[in-house]
């Protein structure tokens, strides 16, 4: 019987309305950088909000907007050493859900990516990006 276990959070993550108000501040800046086509920055700037606000559905959505523009500008993914700076095999369950959104928004078409965010979100008990 080879079962791997998967450890889910207890319960649901609740986010302040502090914590999400300064998180807005990232997303407003990435979204005014994205429009002038600094994808990578834009980029930068939403993982810094989620990393305040990983709940937040519609920024999730917007850095997968930003992550298929940049791609079809010519973006190219990240090379193969940059990317091994973002493990998705750390005990932290949040910083797995982060860094395999940043890879994924380099490398949009990616379903391990997808499957990787998917999961660390689950574990870390955030089910409203899960959904």
């Amino acid at each position: 019987a080879n079962v791997q276990e998967v450890i889910v959070a207890e319960e649901y993550q609740e986010i302040s309305a502090e914590e999400q108000k300064k998180a807005e501040s990232f997303f407003a800046k990435g979204r005014a950088v994205a429009a002038t086509g600094n994808f990578d920055y834009a980029i930068e700037m939403f993982i810094q909000g989620l990393t305040i606000d990983p709940e937040n559905t519609e920024a999730h959505a917007e850095l997968r907007e930003v992550s298929l523009k940049r791609k079809a500008s010519g973006g190219k993914s990240m090379g193969f050493m940059e990317s091994r700076k973002f493990s998705t095999n750390n005990r932290d369950d949040k910083l797995n859900m982060l860094n395999a959104e940043k890879l994924l928004a380099f490398d949009p078409g990616s379903t391990d990516y997808m499957q990787s965010l998917l999961q660390n979100a689950h574990q870390a008990g955030y089910f409203d990006t899960v959904m």
